[in-house]
């Protein structure tokens, strides 16, 4: 479970610090998108990289263990990887009355 937390804040960090540190002229879509998910509490746009990074560390470090492994499979798309296949497999065994184990 510990390595599992390792991965979790290593991939949120890979996620949002090399977004933070560009600047806002060169951040395409998906940067801005992930700087999004940020508080404005957080962002320090106007500051050295530093405190850019220091910000997007202080997010991180404050979620609770959920929070921080909910907003990983949203950002990874687990989370709705597996809605779809839940639902297109209750969808064959309702429509075609076939139980599936």
């Amino acid at each position: 479970i510990e390595n599992a937390g390792y991965n979790v804040m290593y991939e949120l960090l890979q996620h949002f610090i090399p977004s933070i540190l560009l600047d806002k002229e060169r951040r395409k879509q998906s940067d801005k998108k992930a700087l999004r998910l940020i508080p404005s509490q957080f962002l320090y746009d106007n500051e050295s990289n530093y405190e850019r990074v220091l910000g997007v560390i202080d997010f991180v470090s404050g979620m609770t263990d959920n929070y921080a492994t909910d907003l990983y499979r949203k950002i990874k798309g687990i989370d709705i990887g597996m809605t779809i296949w839940f639902t297109w497999k209750a969808s064959i065994l309702f429509d075609s009355k076939i139980l599936i184990i």
